[in-house]
């Protein structure tokens, strides 16, 4: 493990010292570590995006599905049914 870790400071060492002679290389590599950057920021707000429109839809399916059972409720009432009217109670919960 110890010559991997030796041959890899070398390595890094002799980077360093070959950007700090070309700065418009080293330039180059952060502009292109910032595009990547940008990139993954982008596919992650989409993502967000994604989960977002998914969340909503949940909801109004939600909210949909109780305003069916409210009405349900309110028709078993009408028609003085309080045992269906209990049960879309609890269903609506």
């Amino acid at each position: 493990m110890g010559l991997f870790d030796d041959f890899s400071r070398f390595l890094e060492t002799r980077l360093e010292e070959f950007l700090r002679s070309n700065p418009h290389l080293e330039l180059q590599a952060i502009e292109e570590q910032l595009k990547e950057q940008e990139e993954d920021t982008l596919r992650l707000i989409l993502d967000i995006q994604k989960q977002e429109k998914k969340l909503q839809a949940e909801i109004l399916s939600a909210a949909q599905e109780i305003q069916r059972w409210n009405d349900r409720i309110n028709k078993a009432k009408a028609a003085q049914r309080l045992d269906l009217a209990q049960a879309a109670q609890e269903r609506q919960a």
